[in-house]
């Protein structure tokens, strides 16, 4: 692990860095096949992440939703939001195969969805 460049604190907030960094988490869900009202579905998704003023970055393939959730505005998810995320998909009947992964650096984590490349 390489330490930590010295950086002044308008620029660690620029770049998102030490304790500027922000938290998400990957997301993936399938609809479920018999599902006619896959606007309907999409609405109440996007009214969730809506409640908790979030955002969801991602993509839509053959009923197979994946992305990945981070606030809206500045600032991270914290491990409740990702476990009521989880709670929530389960909940819902039009939803099967959830996956809910652990928080990370919305930044810079390597293999995040979202990442242009690491801060050095």
């Amino acid at each position: 692990m390489q330490l930590e460049k010295r950086r002044k604190k308008r620029l660690r907030k620029k770049l998102c860095v030490a304790e500027f960094r922000e938290f998400g988490f990957y997301v993936e869900f399938q609809l479920a096949q018999d599902m006619s009202e896959t606007e309907e579905v999409l609405d109440r998704w996007l009214e969730f992440l809506d409640q908790h003023d979030w955002m969801f970055n991602g993509v839509g393939i053959h009923g197979l939703l994946s992305g990945f959730v981070v606030k809206a505005v500045r600032g991270s998810i914290n491990e409740a939001g990702r476990v009521a995320t989880a709670q929530w998909l389960a909940a819902q009947t039009w939803c099967t195969n959830t996956h809910v992964g652990p928080l990370q650096d919305a930044w810079h984590d390597e293999g995040c969805v979202c990442c242009k490349g690491e801060v050095e």
